[in-house]
């Protein structure tokens, strides 16, 4: 054979075995695109590979002029982290993630727009008005378009004492906001003694990280209403029993008396106070009382109300007269812990005034869920009054509304060593995210920045408001103040429990 036939025979040879081998060690796997945009249907793409190579860098579909693509991912719920490639199998579902952009803003925040027939100012505490609400510049699942329901005002000073007010809204049908489970009931919480606008929701993700059960979830939204903007708000689930709030409903008969309960604690609710425990030189004042928020009080019935009285009445004995044995055969100690750690991290101005507590239906008293922390990390000038801005401290040993339940638990050995084995645990966590929640200032710089142009608080002492804190001029000081307080005040709480 002649060398030139010769070698193209042998290059025939190679390719052929190559075409061959290609064909034989070929990975192929389907991929299913699931594509919730409301532009693209379902679509399936079949990759071949060579056998060396197992992973592919999925397809990016193509956006429109308002929806940003954001990744896809492994899950439905979109929870697992982005999809950078996948691994051929025979079939793997991948599902997109988008984004409906406000051509009109610059926000990365979501807005929420309400409309009334009736002007902001005319919104009171005590009756509902109509309204529609749509949500934009948000994932597409998280989006709403004149969806029907009510609005009116809540709180108590932050209600009275500011411009930029609460509000609470009640859909007509339950509607599962930024996958915080479905709920007719939601609040939006002004922030308006917390300049940075982070101190509730640091202290409702700490309560997440120490396991309190029915802890609030909550999300920021920029708020529009009747096309005036309000600025930043906190979204946040009402507390509320029910399927996705406080899972403590069951069926129960007009003659049954063991039901659950939900009990606000705190001054001014209207309720039964606890009876003074004699030989203890703890008690709580005439303004702290319990009031019964579920049943409804309409429907619960004599015996239900005498035994939660009685019930509450037992465990202010036990805590006040230090009888370890019963206290935890009355009460869940654990949560009562993880309510302390979060009230203590924070030193919440608002600790002896405010709590929750349920009891589900033949079960122990929990505390919680954690509620109200614009006042804390040393925001307000309660803290004056209290010690609170001196963070080498228990807030148990401050003066002004004493928490006396914690003041009389932290005396007990019992209660300091499980309290310091919850620390140990979760301690690294909190560090952690702390981290991680201050980058927040810089995302979404642009938006903070939109806020204070519309409240130009910044550099002022409003209400409440501790004098160094009025006179932060910028956001960042803010910042830098709250971030710097509870760096030194979680060190201060681990050498205190070191020693427990």
């Amino acid at each position: 054979m002649q060398p030139k036939k010769k070698t193209a025979f042998l290059i025939a040879m190679i390719l052929t075995i190559l075409l061959l081998s290609f064909i034989v060690g070929t990975n192929s796997g389907t991929v299913v695109y699931h594509n919730s945009n409301g532009y693209g249907n379902i679509y399936m793409k079949t990759y071949y590979v060579p056998f060396w190579q197992r992973e592919v860098e999925p397809d990016m579909p193509q956006e429109s002029s308002n929806m940003v693509f954001l990744g896809w991912h492994t899950d439905e719920g979109k929870e697992s982290a982005t999809v950078q490639k996948v691994l051929l199998e025979k079939s793997v579902d991948l599902y997109g993630n988008w984004m409906e952009k406000n051509p009109e803003t610059d926000f990365l925040l979501p807005e929420l727009h309400i409309t009334t027939e009736i002007d902001r100012e005319n919104i009171d505490r005590e009756s509902y008005r109509v309204c529609t609400c749509t949500i934009t510049n948000a994932n597409t699942d998280d989006c709403l378009s004149d969806v029907v329901g009510q609005i009116k005002g809540r709180g108590n000073s932050t209600w009275g004492q500011f411009e930029k007010k609460p509000y609470k809204i009640k859909f007509d049908e339950g509607q599962n906001l930024f996958d915080m489970g479905t709920g007719k009931d939601w609040v939006l919480l002004n922030n308006s003694m917390d300049y940075t606008l982070m101190r509730n929701e640091i202290a409702l993700e700490i309560g997440r990280i120490l396991g309190l059960t029915y802890t609030s979830k909550c999300q920021w939204v920029h708020v529009f209403f009747n096309d005036e903007y309000l600025g930043i708000y906190l979204l946040c689930e009402s507390v509320e029993t029910g399927i996705n709030r406080i899972d403590i409903e069951n069926p129960y008969g007009s003659e049954d008396i063991l039901v659950s309960f939900l009990i606000e604690m705190g001054g001014d609710v209207e309720g039964f106070e606890f009876t003074p425990v004699q030989n203890s030189p703890l008690n709580w004042g005439s303004y702290f009382t319990c009031a019964i928020r579920y049943p409804e009080p309409e429907s619960i019935t004599q015996y239900q109300d005498e035994y939660i009285y009685a019930y509450m009445q037992l465990v202010n004995e036990a805590i006040l007269t230090a009888n370890w044995d019963e206290i935890i055969d009355l009460v869940d100690i654990k949560s009562f812990i993880d309510w302390y750690l979060v009230n203590e991290i924070t030193m919440n101005a608002d600790m002896g005034w405010s709590m929750y507590a349920y009891k589900p239906q033949n079960d122990k008293l929990y505390l919680g869920p954690i509620w109200d922390f614009d006042q804390s990390c040393d925001s307000t000038s309660v803290s004056d009054i209290n010690r609170a801005s001196i963070y080498e401290s228990w807030q148990t040993d401050s003066a002004g509304f004493l928490n006396i339940w914690f003041q009389a638990l932290m005396e007990m050995e019992e209660f300091r060593t499980l309290l310091a084995e919850e620390w140990q645990k979760y301690y690294p966590q909190i560090q952690d995210f702390l981290k991680t929640e201050r980058e927040k200032s810089v995302i979404y710089a642009k938006d903070i920045a939109a806020n204070y142009e519309r409240w130009p608080v910044l550099g002022t002492i409003t209400y409440r408001i501790r004098t160094e804190i009025g006179n932060f001029q910028t956001y960042e000081e803010n910042v830098d103040f709250l971030f710097t307080w509870l760096d030194k005040r979680l060190n201060w709480i681990d050498m205190e429990l070191s020693s427990y």
